[in-house]
């Protein structure tokens, strides 16, 4: 079987959400990186998720955490519905197996995404 067509030919209704339920060693690990400054306000973390299906994770990331997201799929119908639900996130369609997948993610956002990631969700 072909994966990567597999994968593209999925409609957007198919794949699963991930919801909002993650392990609290998912936050333990984004609340120590976020840290606290002098101010005593959290960090913004620039966040890549590879595979973000309809950007569930990247819309919670994004919209209630305040991080800075680019989330990339391989299916383009999911990534539209990402681009629907979180329009301050930014969505690719990127092959996640590529070799070429930094400058894929580079190319297909909008975002400056030259930058190395703080963390990244698979």
């Amino acid at each position: 079987r072909d994966f990567v067509r597999d994968c593209k030919a999925f409609r957007a209704d198919d794949i699963p959400s991930k919801g909002i339920r993650l392990p609290s060693l998912f936050f333990n690990t984004l609340h120590q990186l976020e840290g606290k400054g002098e101010d005593q306000s959290r960090k913004k973390l620039r966040i890549l998720e590879l595979g973000c299906g309809c950007g569930d994770l990247s819309t919670l990331l994004s919209n209630e955490m305040h991080h800075i997201v680019v989330g990339t799929d391989i299916n383009e119908e999911g990534i539209q519905r990402a681009k629907l639900k979180c329009p301050d996130a930014d969505f690719a369609v990127v092959n996640a197996t590529s070799e070429t997948l930094a400058k894929d993610v580079r190319q297909h956002t909008e975002s400056p995404v030259n930058e190395s990631f703080d963390f990244v969700v698979l």
